[in-house]
């Protein structure tokens, strides 16, 4: 086709920020960037909540433990998610609308942090 160029969607990334996003079905979801550079290499997350500073935390883990939640992959593993139903529930965390989050990262103690009270955009 003269003019016209393919869209591979492969090289596309819709962002260069690690983001999870709350949904409003209590799952987290991590993007494409949090798994490709920050996740890879791990199969299961351990939920933390700081109440002093409304911050969840996810420290990623190789194997399973006794609180540790299986990392839901895509096909491709390009996008990951966690049920937070019991986690939500519990520290009584009740998204209505689905919210996105930059995601912190601590490389020593292997941990993403988000802030719940600072989503970066509302999603529809």
């Amino acid at each position: 086709m003269k003019g016209f160029e393919q869209f591979v969607h492969k090289q596309y990334s819709a962002t260069d920020t690690p983001v999870v996003t709350i949904t409003k079905t209590k799952l987290f979801n991590f993007n494409s960037y949090a798994m490709k550079h920050i996740i890879k290499g791990y199969d299961h997350i351990s939920l933390f909540f700081n109440k002093e500073k409304s911050q969840v935390g996810f420290k990623l883990l190789t194997e399973e433990t006794d609180y540790s939640y299986p990392i839901r992959k895509s096909r491709r593993e390009n996008l990951g998610s966690i049920s937070g139903i019991a986690f939500l529930k519990y520290y009584k965390i009740a998204p209505k609308d689905t919210k996105r989050y930059k995601i912190d990262y601590d490389d020593e103690e292997k941990m993403m942090v988000i802030n719940i009270k600072e989503p970066i955009n509302k999603k529809k």
